[in-house]
C-alpha cells in the first residue's frame, strides 16, 4: 500500500512515477535471498501502469549468474556495481523518453 500511496502522490504532483527494482547479491552456493518485495513491485507496477526498471546484469536469481563482485555486502554496491546500475537505469529512462 505504501507503493500505491507513493505513485498516487507523484501523480497528484504531476510527476511520472517509475519504480526501480534494487538488486541483491548472489554468491556461489548461497541460498537465494527471498523477499516478497520484488513481486509486490512488479504487481503494483503492472496494476497501476507504472514502468518498473530492473538491471538484469545485477539481478540475483536462483538460476542466474553469481553477481557478488558488484556488492560490498548483501545490498550495497561497489563502484563497479553502481556504475552498472546507473548505466542500466539511464538507458531504460532514455528508452521511456524520460531523459
Amino acid at each position: 500500500s505504501n507503493l500505491r500511496a507513493l505513485v498516487a502522490e507523484c501523480r497528484r504532483r504531476g510527476v511520472r512515477p517509475v519504480l526501480i527494482a534494487l538488486p541483491r547479491r548472489r554468491r556461489a552456493g548461497e541460498p537465494p535471498f527471498l523477499s516478497p518485495y520484488p513481486d509486490v513491485q512488479r504487481q503494483t507496477a503492472r496494476e497501476l501502469g507504472v514502468p518498473l526498471i530492473a538491471v538484469p546484469e545485477l539481478a540475483a536469481r536462483p538460476d542466474g549468474p553469481v553477481n557478488a563482485e558488484y556488492f560490498l555486502d548483501t545490498l550495497h554496491l561497489t563502484a563497479a556495481g553502481n556504475r552498472l546500475l546507473a548505466q542500466g537505469i539511464a538507458e531504460q529512462l532514455a528508452a521511456l523518453g524520460l531523459i
